[in-house]
């Protein structure tokens, strides 16, 4: 027997001193629900998977009885071995890469290189669960005899100073319902922060903890159906934070429920199922273990041994307590988990002009490309990288565990290799001790001097390579690295009206979809000016401002890989001369309803249609039902008026099941404003909390009365877009967002009159429009921004001609600022007043394309070539801020 003095002095200590110190191991702030996302599942040589474990470099063992014993896979999932073992059933892998498979009776120890038994240990009736402590310890759970048996790390029982009466003196545990005992206990494994051991005591249904000594700690859960009730629990895994410092997340796979429950670390509070019976994708049929793959620090996923005859895979989002990113995209290329290396080059990509530092260090950027090497020292390093750009920062982190040195290594360095890459070819390189050969992969690469290079053949997907050299007298080196080869360009789905579609609306919302297995990005061109827009949970949204006539609107995707998807286009004219149609009920709602109404206002005899179905318009009021498909449901509305001229504007509503509804009530649609405040309101789910964020920075909002909040834009000073996402979360984790987009143009038009007889004018920033009671009137020619309007030769009516310029915020000549001066105030009623009455000499032509405004129809202003009571109304009404 083996004595371990870390094992009598934890003996000793107490459980009540360990369960002192809970607060400090764990953190303060509480993990958020994972997202889960349903991945392929491996199929591989599978036919009966048990139990899985997973080794430092990111490569996982399954044992499958009728699949020949144990079967190796890459990070990839591609199967690359097997090692023939009789009834296998639980797995682990040394500190030193030796597999461990329970065999009922013992445990055989199987060296990998050789791919055979070298040895068995232990003595069992049912020897199940494995699992390996950071010291090398290995536990192993005994299902017959209800106890753990402890070995050290050269397969020797070790003393427990707990021997009870016909048990080994190297277990704990024994048989019954009270703390510390079990009934067929199955799975096990070792939590490295606290450096506890987890146990599923699967007939009680619960899992212990215990120290690695042996004394009991706590338990969660108990035998039952529901959350933190389990009827079979067969496996735990752990989830640690971004860092590696903190436990985040607890996952129990429940063998007869057919679902694994996410428990909270910090609280043990039940978060979500993952899974549910069935034998379809993503359901699970009595699964028996679960890990948690890491391989990639910045992207997680469960692997469930699922008796379908298959591994199930769920994507887990990066992070427990991660905050939202607000800056600019943000990716950090594949890291190896474990290396012996003190140099280590990272690489990654953002978004063009910004600025990355890594652990406080600049980073070299080049385009939307940045790299940088940081030095490491043994044992775990973390790794954090920031952007900055105008939007604000983005944090990622992840850990490198740097193993001790060798007594006489072999230098090795390789040179910085894309983690992602559209190039199926590429060539590995870096440095290594002269006279050393190397293996990638088991390839022999060309050797030269103290330089090394092999060019490599990349397949879709992650490609694993383990670097590894050596020299004579001297001790190996390796590293390794992930690439994922992404050759498969973006799906683009792009909300946009038909083309040669006719809008009154001078904002165009465009929004869509984005399938990709890497972060893309969308740009958008309007009339040959790009805008980029990032991609949020596979959705962007931009607005836009329409110039006056045709406007060529083209949008794309492009991935991180550089894969571009086709381009969408369509042709739009604006025309404020168009049919008015507004939306009364918000676009961009989240619903969890399938049944939705939208409705609205057309102007009276108009025929409206919605996705070219016809509704019905009452007077001014048009309404209709629509049935939802899960997603973003898309919505063109088109009004056209007697005299066939038509305007379309658009909507888009998202549907999800289980999801809080949130709309923005205030403004309807995007909009353009001239003012520099606007308050912004809306409605949400009862009891979900809703947080804002204004063009990527944080923004305070007010919860109103019952479901309703409000978010005040104030002191706007910085002309353009501000895009306000909302965000609303319910009890459950449960998240939907909407964003609207305040474009802010304090632009003030300006109209110049060159003739009044016949009129011929110029403007700038604005749209110039012309009509009379007949409708347009003339052709305006813009050039270099200035428009022109000239009515030499063309027939109109001089009663009801109609001539301003209006700006996208609905700006307009057709002010009310009678006496010229460059604003609207109690004088210009006053000189109305006094022009009506005849105490004024009668009004220029230019002063008449100011003041006669009244009265005013749908916010417009009317004309009659006169000064009357309506306009002094009008303009009293605008000075007291009642138009407008």
């Amino acid at each position: 027997m083996i004595s371990r003095s870390s094992f009598i002095f934890n003996v000793t200590m107490g459980a009540s001193a360990l369960l002192g110190t809970m607060a400090a191991i764990y953190p303060a702030n509480a993990a958020v629900a994972p997202l889960v996302t349903t991945l392929s599942s491996i199929t591989e040589g599978v036919s009966t998977p048990v139990r899985a474990a997973l080794d430092q470099l990111g490569n996982f063992y399954v044992t499958d009885p009728r699949g020949g014993g144990v079967l190796k896979y890459n990070n990839a999932g591609r199967l690359q071995r097997k090692f023939p073992v009789a009834n296998p059933l639980g797995i682990a892998v040394t500190l030193n890469g030796e597999l461990l498979v329970s065999q009922g009776s013992s445990v055989a120890v199987i060296n990998q290189n050789s791919g055979t038994i070298t040895s068995n240990f232990g003595s069992f009736t049912k020897a199940n669960g494995i699992a390996v402590d950071s010291s090398g310890f290995i536990y192993v759970t005994d299902s017959v005899n209800n106890c753990v048996q402890v070995f050290t790390a050269a397969h020797a029982p070790a003393v427990t100073g707990m021997a009870a009466t016909g048990k080994p003196s190297n277990s704990f545990g024994t048989t019954g319902r009270l703390n510390g005992q079990f009934l067929q206990p199955t799975g096990i494994s070792f939590e490295k922060i606290s450096n506890q051991l987890a146990v599923a005591d699967t007939r009680n249904g619960r899992v212990q903890f215990f120290s690695t000594s042996g004394v009991y700690q706590k338990s969660i859960g108990s035998f039952g159906v529901g959350p933190l009730r389990f009827t079979s629990p067969q496996a735990i895994t752990f989830e640690y934070s971004d860092d590696d410092r903190t436990l985040s997340r607890i996952y129990v796979v429940d063998s007869f429920q057919s679902n694994v429950q996410v428990i909270d670390a910090t609280t043990m509070v039940f978060s979500r199922y993952i899974g549910s019976y069935g034998l379809t994708g993503g359901k699970l049929f009595t699964p028996g273990d679960v890990i948690l793959d890491r391989f990639d620090t910045l992207n997680k996923r469960l692997l469930i041994s699922n008796g379908t005859g298959a591994l199930t895979l769920f994507g887990i989002d990066t992070g427990g307590i991660a905050t939202p990113s607000t800056g600019p995209a943000l990716t950090v290329g594949s890291l190896p988990l474990a290396t012996n290396l003190l140099m280590l080059t990272i690489t990654g990509t953002t978004e063009s002009g910004a600025t990355v530092t890594v652990n406080g260090a600049a980073a070299t950027v080049s385009g939307s490309s940045w790299s940088k090497t940081v030095t490491l020292s043994e044992g775990i390093n973390l790794i954090t990288v920031i952007a900055v750009n105008a939007k604000g920062s983005t944090v990622k982190t992840a850990s490198v565990n740097v193993l001790p040195p060798s007594a006489n290594p072999v230098s090795l360095t390789l040179n910085p290799a894309p983690a992602l890459t559209g190039s199926a070819s590429i060539t590995l390189s870096g440095t290594v001790t002269s006279g050393a050969s190397l293996l990638v992969n088991n390839t022999p690469a060309t050797v030269t001097g103290t330089g090394w290079t092999l060019p490599v053949t990349l397949t879709q997907g992650i490609n694993s390579f383990l670097i590894t050299a050596s020299r004579t007298g001297m001790d190996s080196s390796s590293t390794s690295i992930n690439i994922v080869l992404d050759r498969v360009a973006p799906v683009l789905t792009a909300f946009l009206p038909q083309n040669n579609t006719s809008t009154a609306k001078p904002v165009l919302s465009i929004s869509g979809t984005v399938t990709d297995s890497s972060p893309s990005s969308v740009t958008v061109t309007v009339n040959n000016a790009s805008h980029y827009v990032p991609v949020s949970d596979g959705t962007f949204s931009l607005a836009v401002i329409l110039g006056g006539g045709t406007n060529l609107v083209t949008v794309s995707a492009t991935d991180a890989a550089g894969n571009q998807s086709s381009f969408v286009s369509s042709t739009m004219i604006y025309n404020p001369l168009t049919p008015k149609i507004t939306l009364t009920t918000p676009s961009g709602v989240v619903t969890s309803s399938p049944n939705h109404i939208i409705t609205g206002t057309a102007p009276a005899g108009s025929v409206v249609t919605v996705n070219s179905l016809p509704v019905t318009l009452n007077a001014t009021l048009w309404t209709t039902s629509v049935t939802l498909t899960p997603g973003m449901n898309y919505f063109a509305i088109k009004a056209t008026a007697p005299d066939g001229t038509s305007s379309t504007i658009v909507d888009t509503v998202s549907y999800g099941q289980n999801l809080p509804t949130i709309s923005v009530t205030s403004p309807t649609q995007d909009l353009a404003i001239a003012k520099s405040s606007f308050i912004l309101t809306g409605i949400a789910s009862s009891g979900s909390t809703v947080t804002a964020r204004v063009n990527g920075t944080a923004f305070p909002v007010s919860m109103t009365a019952g479901e309703a909040f409000s978010l005040a834009l104030t002191g706007l000073t910085i002309p353009g877009s501000y895009e306000v996402n909302l965000s609303a979360t319910d009890s459950s984790g449960n998240t939907s967002s909407v964003t609207r987009t305040l474009i802010y143009d304090p632009t003030v038009p300006v109209i110049s009159v060159a003739a009044s007889v016949p009129p011929k004018v110029t403007a700038t920033d604005g749209v110039l429009v012309a009509r009379d009671k007949n409708g347009p009137v003339g052709t305006v020619t813009t050039v270099g921004g200035v428009s022109t309007l000239d009515l030499t030769g063309v027939a109109y009516d001089p009663a009801t001609l109609n001539i301003y310029t209006v700006t996208s915020a609905g700006t307009s000549t057709r002010d009310g600022d009678l006496n010229l001066n460059g604003k609207v105030d109690i004088a210009d009623a006053l000189l109305a007043l006094r022009t009506l009455l005849g105490l004024e000499p009668p009004p220029s032509f230019q002063q008449m394309l100011h003041g006669d405004v009244g009265p005013i129809l749908d916010h417009d202003p009317t004309v009659d070539s006169k000064i009357r009571m309506s306009d002094v109304i009008v303009i009293m009404e605008k000075v007291v801020g009642l138009e407008w």
